[in-house]
């Protein structure tokens, strides 16, 4: 019985993986253009059918920007799950095309002489790359004799995880699990000289983090990449990928951090950390993931109910 129950547990899996790869490579299929219309359907759908990720959106718009009006809001709400509609149909394009068709459409535009000024030097390198725009992208440029490593936390979705190492893989990345041994790793790459990526504006566990200031609160911010900057002496760029109307590709932007981003003082590293990520966002704040609950832990250490809209 336990047998029968397992197998079909197995054969369950199996399809859901199936499902996810046929989809994938349809969407891989179809022109740039294309791929972007059905993301933006997608997100435009979750919009109108007042989803919980509608609901999150407009409660951390609210959060970051009080002074903003109720169209403000709206406009830049419903824009943003669009666009975070398209980076989901988009990531599917770019892990399963070939690379020349992604960097055919990329295309640097602020701060090349800094990132290569960076991959000349000895030191290592940690690019800090938020939610924005499509940051499936923008480990392709920084890609040379090496790979880029990438910390990296499993999907939810289990089926999902072999679609997404191997996609990144085909982009260049070499990802590493965000656990000890992991984190291990990375220390033993930028001391190398050699170059990690890390998202910068996720929520770490209680351990690992320190209330800074982002916008208009407080948000619980990892500490692991002033550790890495401080113990490696490794440089740090932020870098976010513009996603251009009409399906014509990526403008790629790198930016120096702000001072104090790599100090040993968590509450200087932290607030550095998220003043860089505000920079970022304030550049294209329609195109940042504002469906995440990046202020779920409070400073008081409750939760925030993000089941309503305020």
């Amino acid at each position: 019985m336990l047998h029968s129950i397992g197998c079909v547990a197995v054969t369950i899996a199996d399809m859901r993986t199936a499902l996810i790869n046929m989809v994938a490579s349809s969407l891989a299929s179809i022109s740039l253009p294309m791929n972007h219309r059905i993301g933006a359907a997608i997100g435009w759908l979750a919009w109108s059918c007042k989803t919980k990720l509608r609901t999150v959106t407009l409660i951390n718009l609210s959060l970051c920007f009080p002074d903003w009006t109720e169209e403000q809001k709206l406009r830049v709400g419903k824009q943003s799950m669009m666009e975070t509609g398209k980076a989901l149909t988009e990531s599917f394009w770019l892990w399963k095309r070939p690379n020349k068709d992604v960097l055919s459409r990329l295309k640097i535009v602020e701060g090349e002489p800094l990132l290569r000024a960076a991959q000349q030097s000895p030191q290592g390198l940690i690019v800090a790359t938020p939610h924005l725009g499509s940051w499936e992208c923008c480990c392709l440029p920084l890609v040379t004799d090496d790979l880029v490593t990438c910390l990296y936390k499993p999907p939810r979705m289990a089926a999902m995880e072999p679609l997404i190492i191997a996609g990144r893989k085909n982009m260049g990345t070499h990802i590493t699990p965000l656990d000890p041994a992991g984190i291990k790793h990375v220390l033993q790459i930028l001391k190398s000289g050699k170059t990690v990526g890390i998202l910068p504006d996720q929520e770490p566990d209680e351990a690992n983090g320190q209330f800074a200031p982002m916008f208009a609160q407080n948000a619980n911010t990892m500490t692991l990449l002033a550790k890495f900057a401080n113990k490696t002496k490794s440089q740090v760029l932020f870098c976010y990928a513009k996603r251009l109307p009409k399906g014509k590709g990526w403008e790629i932007h790198y930016l120096p951090p702000r001072d104090g981003v790599d100090d040993k003082d968590k509450a200087i590293a932290t607030k550095a950390l998220n003043a860089s990520v505000e920079q970022c966002v304030l550049a294209c704040p329609e195109q940042y993931m504002w469906n995440y609950k990046r202020f779920r832990v409070c400073p008081d250490g409750t939760r925030r109910n993000y089941k309503v809209a305020v």
